[in-house]
């Protein structure tokens, strides 16, 4: 097992990592796809994700939709991958997936399935897939959560514990893909509960992403995992893995910690309470609880006096590792790391974008509209040092 909870003290911290200020590359807006007028294909009942190919086309999956659909960069359709159903190529919500070479691989959750299908949209095979069983149940079905070169996968747990208190050890395991389950321990998670109230129960509720995070590689080349301690917040730790599971790297990337202020507290107590509000209000007619609701959620919330380093993380074609910053304002500021944990550069994006995936100079992200109808946009990062005019940034993919 390769641990992963790095004790760091401020001062140990060595001054080569002081966090410096790395080059900052602005994102222009280059298209918005989609809408409620939009081709059918472009008209989503949900932000779909997103994920480019090789070539720099998109594959785009609504999973409250059976199908999968492969774009080009101006949203022009090239083809629909599977149907509904449970037949060869067929699947009822298509969850993880990425690529092994040209091949796209799709798990269907429910089912528990794992697809593939070949460049030209033909389902070239699929396998049933076995529960991964951590030995209590979760919020959430796990199968694999990604599939890797070499016949590998590996898999992370995909939600929170059921009737286990406090923070639980869990963890991630790396295998070969066959009739059995991943079974090697090659790394850990500590998973917090959600929501906790007294008397009532666990929700699946946390509006604040707790380190460790597991990012996995949807190209196959292998996975990380992004660790934080609050305690100590001046570092993060970065463990990169390759396709095998053998550990490559672990970097201290400095972080510059930022308090998490009362009023974004307060905002995030406000938010449990309008979650919880109808459960709380049945439970306290049944007299399983008495206090305030605020009281009840405040008390049961994982906060801590930081805020945490990141609020999402993904890993692009490029084999960089994207981190989102966590953030109440109206901008998203995302750090770009090499594979080595050095800071290539810094992109700062509008709050309502939601970045899905990346490849050169091309960004693609997802945005809701008046009516929360779901938007695709593109961008193009401009280079470092320039202007950033539209159209004057580094080629497409």
């Amino acid at each position: 097992m390769v641990g992963l909870l790095f004790v760091l003290t401020a001062s140990l911290l060595p001054s080569s990592l002081a966090p410096q200020t790395p080059p900052e590359r602005r994102a222009t807006e280059v298209a918005v796809l989609g809408g409620l007028d939009a081709p059918e294909h472009l008209v989503f009942e949900r932000a779909p994700s997103l994920l480019l190919t090789a070539t720099g086309d998109l594959i785009v999956v609504d999973r409250s939709v059976p199908t999968v659909t492969r774009v080009d960069g101006d949203g022009a359709l090239i083809r629909r991958i599977g149907a509904e159903g449970e037949g060869p190529g067929e699947f009822t919500v298509p969850h993880h997936l990425g690529f092994i070479g040209d091949t796209l691989w799709i798990v269907d959750v429910p089912a528990m399935r794992l697809l593939r299908f070949g460049p030209d949209g033909a389902h070239v095979g699929q396998q049933n897939l076995p529960t991964i069983d951590y030995g209590f149940p979760t919020t959430a079905r796990t199968a694999i959560s990604s599939l890797l070169d070499g016949g590998f996968a590996v898999a992370a747990p995909g939600g929170y514990p059921i009737g286990v208190p406090g923070r639980v050890q869990m963890p991630v395991l790396h295998g070969t893909l066959g009739e059995k389950p991943p079974s090697t321990e090659i790394a850990s998670l500590t998973v917090p509960n959600g929501l906790r109230v007294d008397g009532v129960g666990v929700f699946n509720h946390r509006p604040l992403p707790i380190p460790p995070v597991f990012v996995p590689d949807p190209y196959g080349r292998g996975f990380a995992v992004l660790d934080w301690d609050a305690t100590q917040p001046e570092a993060i730790t970065l463990s990169r893995f390759a396709a095998n599971g053998e550990a490559t790297s672990r970097t201290l990337v400095p972080h510059r910690p930022v308090p998490l202020t009362p009023e974004q507290r307060s905002k995030l107590i406000d938010d449990g309470v309008a979650f919880a509000a109808s459960i709380l209000a049945s439970a306290r007619r049944s007299g399983q609880v008495r206090d305030s609701d605020r009281d009840l959620v405040e008390a049961g919330l994982p906060l801590s006096d930081h805020a945490p380093p990141m609020r999402s993380a993904f890993i692009d074609r490029d084999g960089r590792l994207w981190t989102q910053e966590w953030t109440l304002g109206p901008e998203a500021e995302w750090s770009v790391l090499d594979s080595d944990g050095g800071t290539l550069f810094r992109v700062v994006l509008p709050s309502d974008l939601t970045l899905e995936t990346a490849g050169g100079d091309t960004l693609w992200a997802t945005r809701l509209g008046e009516f929360d109808e779901p938007y695709l946009v593109r961008l193009s990062l401009g280079r470092i040092g320039q202007e950033d005019m539209p159209g004057s940034a580094a080629g497409g993919i």
